[in-house]
């Protein structure tokens, strides 16, 4: 769907009848409307000046807390996603001996680069809050260390160990 919105969005701008063929698309895909006019918002930023709100599915009068809570429960989705896509590379078949990679057609991407940087960004976050809370260390390092460990269970089940290694 994002890479729908970017090309419809290529020259600056998408024009209705480029939006109305994403929606007919949305809706075979079976895409709640909510979660299609979150990703929208991203590329609408210019023009609406509450488009970070409409990005996290919350109203600009929410306060600080729920805007935190919107954006972990964000962030948390993502990092289901990129485990799907970790998971799909094990059906997805063999390029040079590894299945590390899910083809697309156009291009081909590899999912374990992208979890590296969400590993960072987790690590960051659960470090910068650590601070406030009132739990230990290691129950609050809990969720990067589960997401981590999945991680490698999924690329370890992959025939080509070099993925591995570098994560």
């Amino acid at each position: 769907l994002r890479v729908l919105i970017e090309v419809a969005n290529a020259d600056g701008d998408i024009d209705p009848i480029e939006l109305q063929v994403i929606e007919r698309i949305v809706i075979a895909m079976s895409i709640q409307n909510a979660d299609f006019q979150s990703i929208l918002a991203l590329y609408r930023r210019q023009k609406d000046i509450n488009w970070a709100y409409t990005a996290l599915e919350i109203s600009p009068s929410s306060s600080n807390d729920e805007v935190k809570k919107a954006y972990r429960r964000m962030f948390h989705t993502a990092g289901f996603a990129l485990l799907a896509a970790l998971f799909i590379t094990l059906l997805m078949p063999a390029v040079n001996g590894s299945k590390a990679w899910i083809q697309l057609g156009f291009m081909t991407i590899q999912p374990s680069e992208f979890a590296k940087s969400y590993i960072i960004i987790l690590l960051g976050l659960t470090v910068n809050d650590y601070g406030s809370q009132k739990i230990g260390f290691w129950e609050y390092m809990r969720n990067p260390f589960v997401f981590f460990i999945l991680c490698l269970g999924i690329i370890f089940l992959q025939p080509d160990l070099g993925t591995l290694v570098i994560f």
